[in-house]
């Protein structure tokens, strides 16, 4: 099937879950809330067999059954919790923000020092090594 007669991911997800939710679905509510996962399992379904049928846009020629099953996993998961149409109405936002990565680096140093230095038997060691251990380690 050409590029051109294809639906986007996006647009297959959404219309899966519409179709699974029928007259339940609401635009204004997420649709995860509203999806049992039998209903769940079928959006998966519908649309991997829409990639597999080459109605919906995949850009990988040569992917298995199995591989296509596990991506549209994630693909359906995601567009759950990004679409507007599927979310809510509400703009997404990572759950989770990493820092800056120069203050990770920093703490991942001190924890290798700490862990380095607490492994040392203190009892086997010279006095002034002892100190220098020591002072590394505060």
């Amino acid at each position: 099937m050409s590029t051109e007669n294809q639906i986007s991911q996006k647009s297959a997800v959404i219309a899966a879950v519409t179709q699974v939710l029928g007259s339940a679905y609401d635009a204004n509510v997420s649709a995860r809330d509203l999806l049992s996962a039998e209903q769940l399992t079928e959006v998966k379904n519908i649309v991997s067999n829409g990639i597999l049928a080459g109605r919906v846009a995949f850009s990988k020629a040569n992917a298995g059954e199995k591989e296509i099953r596990r991506y549209v996993a994630g693909l359906v998961d995601n567009h759950l919790r990004k679409a507007r149409e599927l979310n809510g109405g509400n703009k997404y936002v990572a759950t989770t923000t990493r820092g800056p990565r120069t203050q990770k680096a920093a703490n991942a140093e001190t924890t290798t020092k700490r862990s380095r230095n607490s492994n040392i038997d203190m009892s086997v060691l010279p006095a002034d090594l002892q100190g220098i251990v020591a002072s590394e380690s505060a």
